[in-house]
């Protein structure tokens, strides 16, 4: 726990320290919807996201996704916090595609619904490449739909009724978001 607590600390301290060294920055909120991958009953969910230009078609962004995924009786909730290199190409003045990939940080909690069972998941660092659209559509506002998928090697510790047994897998999932950025 303590571990995890110093990682978002250090994230967050390095999100703001790039996010104020830039020129432009971009940064808005969004909504967060899981599809894909092994996600079954994907949970809405929310994001925030700030946006540094390196150069006219290069990018960074630095994002805070929570969401949730269920199947049968387990229920899992996913705070994510991932930077992306992202490669801009623009259609027209007002609008651009992107592709990008990065690393992610996951916080992983799983529960077993209406049973005597404990659920123990491992923090886990992992990889993503998008793909997304995004377009201005007043001075300041950047309305963008993007792509996320994502792979994590996971390891839950799974105890009851006398017994543990270590699960170890993959779990990839992809994230459907929409949101707003504002310009500074």
């Amino acid at each position: 726990m303590k571990a995890s607590l110093i990682m978002m600390v250090v994230i967050g301290m390095l999100s703001g320290s790039v996010l104020l060294a830039a020129n432009e920055v971009e940064v808005g909120a969004c909504a967060v919807f899981p599809h894909g991958g092994d996600v079954n009953n994907g949970e809405i969910g929310w994001g925030v996201q700030g946006v540094v230009p390196l150069n006219k078609t290069i990018d960074v962004e630095l994002a805070v996704s929570k969401f949730g995924d269920s199947l049968d009786i387990t229920k899992m909730s996913i705070s994510q916090f991932a930077t992306t290199l992202r490669w801009n190409y623009s259609i027209s003045g007002r609008s651009s595609v992107y592709i990008g990939a990065g690393l992610n940080f996951n916080q992983l909690t799983a529960e077993i619904i209406n049973a005597d069972i404990k659920v123990q998941m491992e923090n886990v660092v992992g990889y993503h490449g998008t793909v997304g659209l995004k377009a201005t559509i007043k001075t300041c506002t950047v309305l963008f739909i993007d792509y996320r998928l994502t792979s994590l090697e996971t390891t839950a510790v799974v105890s009851g009724y006398g017994q543990t047994e270590v699960v170890e897998g993959t779990y990839n999932h992809g994230l459907m978001r929409i949101g707003l950025n504002i310009t500074f």
